[in-house]
């Protein structure tokens, strides 16, 4: 048996590390691809900042407008004068519209501002773009307004306009149900509506619906209001036809008078207000003294000067307004003089309520040249003597300075026509 010879050993070479894949060069190939991940993201996260911050700019300019429209309460004012500008500097749109629907009517009808008018435009709710938006609810982007079969152009025709991109959206209530369309036309860019503008003009319409039923609410409870006042007016009205209409006469004269004294709007509703209030206290006044046909006896002038108090009292028992509080002391007030011998109370001065101050003005006037149980309406270049000769004692000389110049504007003309037999001051 031959022996068995020695296995030769053989030395293996350590084999070469492999490379990465597409890692030719070294660590080159590793190093680009790690640069062009960073770079994509880099460029990923100035998207997402940028995005962020165009949502932030369109929050904070929703937040904006709902603060804008929550502070206004008159529908036409709100929808005119402050939902219309805002809406189209923020959509960077040439025109904006709101229309509201009358559901009554089958109409939408909107209120643009001419000057220092407010006009109210109605059309059928089955015409145009508008109208469309209202009856379906669907939210609309037109990029060419003049290819769309629905669009209504009679508008464009009569004033030369050219309405190209619109974008148009419903509001809602709380419910859901339509309340009107908030619309834009033309973006100032040339180009068409995006839909992150839509996405704008939804939120708005949110916001925007949310101010208009809360006007419309208190306009309602407003107009209620209002009635109750009236209805009041004309309970007193019925008890004596000689002084029937004094209350509003008193009224309309007031509000002229606050106008020349530079009244703010809603300061003239607080005066309407409390002259259709001035004298409801007379309620309590028994028809007897009320209606007798001769002077009143001392006695009785003092039962017709307790009116006044109970004025006070009745007004102060209604659930007024914030807005309105002190409403009962300026109704009330009307028979204060300035040097302070007047009635209720006996104030002085300035510490008559201004709208009582003026009120005494427009009543003592109307009192004097209406015709009474115990004398007949007196000439009215008699009556303008005596309100010029009360200027200081009696009435504050800035309210009679006013009611001078509203008569030589509004009244003089009346008067003359019912001392010609032509008309009635009435």
């Amino acid at each position: 048996m031959k022996p068995r010879g020695r296995r030769r050993v053989t030395a293996r070479r350590p084999r070469a590390a492999r490379r990465p894949a597409g890692a030719a060069g070294g660590g080159n190939g590793v190093i680009e691809t790690l640069r062009a991940e960073v770079a994509r993201l880099r460029e990923s996260e100035s998207a997402a900042q940028t995005a962020l911050a165009r949502k932030e700019h369109m929050l904070e300019a929703v937040l904006h407008l709902g603060r804008v429209l929550s502070s206004i309460k008159d529908l036409k004012q709100l929808v005119a004068s402050s939902m219309v500008p805002e809406l189209v500097q923020l959509l960077n749109a040439d025109r904006g519209s709101v229309f509201l629907m009358d559901d009554a009517k089958q109409e939408l009808y909107s209120i643009i501002a001419l000057g220092a008018e407010l006009k109210e435009i109605r059309f059928p709710i089955n015409t145009g773009l508008a109208g469309y938006v209202a009856r379906t609810g669907e939210a609309l982007k037109v990029a060419d307004a003049h290819l769309d079969e629905r669009f209504n152009p009679e508008f464009d025709h009569k004033t030369g306009y050219r309405t190209r991109s619109v974008l148009a959206v419903p509001m809602r209530d709380h419910a859901g149900r339509r309340i009107g369309v908030i619309q834009v036309i033309n973006k100032k860019t040339g180009e068409v509506f995006t839909r992150e503008d839509e996405e704008l003009l939804v939120a708005i319409a949110s916001e925007a619906s949310i101010a208009i039923l809360n006007t419309r609410l208190v306009q309602d409870l407003r107009e209620l209001f209002d009635s109750v006042i009236v209805t009041m007016s004309a309970a007193l009205d019925a008890r004596d036809a000689m002084t029937a209409g004094h209350t509003h006469r008193v009224t309309e004269y007031s509000v002229g008078i606050a106008r020349r004294m530079g009244y703010a709007r809603e300061n003239l509703e607080r005066v309407r207000t409390a002259g259709m209030l001035h004298d409801i206290g007379k309620i309590g006044t028994p028809d007897a003294v009320l209606k007798k046909p001769g002077n009143l006896t001392r006695d009785e002038f003092e039962i017709i000067k307790q009116h006044a108090a109970y004025t006070r009292v009745i007004v102060r028992n209604l659930k007024l307004p914030p807005a309105l509080q002190g409403l009962a002391e300026e109704a009330a007030g009307h028979h204060e003089r300035m040097d302070g011998t007047g009635y209720p109370d006996g104030l002085k001065g300035a510490v008559i309520p201004e709208v009582a101050r003026l009120m005494a003005v427009a009543d003592v006037f109307d009192a004097i040249t209406s015709k009474r149980h115990y004398r007949e309406a007196m000439p009215i270049d008699q009556a303008l003597d005596i309100i010029r000769k009360g200027s200081g004692p009696h009435f504050d000389p800035a309210c009679v300075e006013a009611f001078m110049r509203y008569f030589e504007e509004e009244l003089r003309d009346r008067f003359a026509a019912r001392a010609s037999g032509a008309g009635d001051p009435a």
